[in-house]
């Protein structure tokens, strides 16, 4: 069996976490670290950076309200983890299933009165809807594992090691989008969707022999 053939043979089950996986927020975290006070310039303006300041800083409340912000009503301004179009578009081209698992609950818990989901919904209407059969928003972490299970996934991608190591599915192959490129779970860890999508191709000829 050629490569032409064996990547169309089996079609899958892939599902995807959302925020920091396909999402990307870095401009916005550019943009909010820059009006917070006493900011240092130097420690970068990425989510880690501000939370760990804020945090470290005694303002906890004041991070969890910037959280709000940013995943509802900026999250316009978010944009498509790089390349990751590219690979949802060709997935579904194949013709394999693709599901969104996002935990998310509907409001923040800064009290503020955004709706999150329709928020993430809006986001995946303007990029990305065509290429899933469904979106899940689930209100804890434990609804997104119970989702993942009852999906009977092959694959599903998250940037979080704490979902990965959840998942009972024995037939699920869990990976880690991580720029940091390893895990400490030994889970296969990758820091791009062309990586990601080789490791798919890889899955799916496993399933076929």
């Amino acid at each position: 069996m050629d490569e032409a053939s064996w990547v169309t043979c089996i079609k899958m089950r892939i599902g995807f976490d959302l925020d920091n996986t396909i999402v990307f927020y870095d401009k916005i975290f550019t943009k909010i670290g820059k009006s917070i006070k006493n900011f240092p310039e130097n420690l970068g303006y990425t989510k880690k950076s501000v939370a760990d300041f804020l945090r470290n800083s005694g303002r906890e409340s004041e991070w969890t309200k910037l959280q709000g912000l940013v995943y509802g009503p900026e999250m316009e301004n978010a944009e498509p983890a790089p390349n990751f179009l590219n690979v949802i578009k060709k997935l579904h081209k194949l013709g394999h299933s693709c599901f969104i698992i996002s935990h998310r609950t509907k409001k923040p818990s800064s009290g503020d009165n955004f709706d999150l989901h329709k928020a993430a919904n809006d986001w995946i209407d303007r990029f990305c809807r065509p290429y899933f059969d469904k979106v899940y928003f689930e209100e804890t972490i434990e609804d997104k594992i119970t989702r993942i299970d009852d999906l009977f996934l092959d694959v599903f991608i998250d940037d979080l090691e704490k979902v990965l190591l959840k998942i009972k599915s024995p037939y699920c192959e869990k990976i880690l989008f991580s720029s940091q490129f390893r895990s400490s779970n030994n889970f296969n860890s990758y820091d791009s969707w062309d990586k990601i999508l080789s490791h798919i191709n890889y899955v799916q000829s496993s399933k076929n022999f």
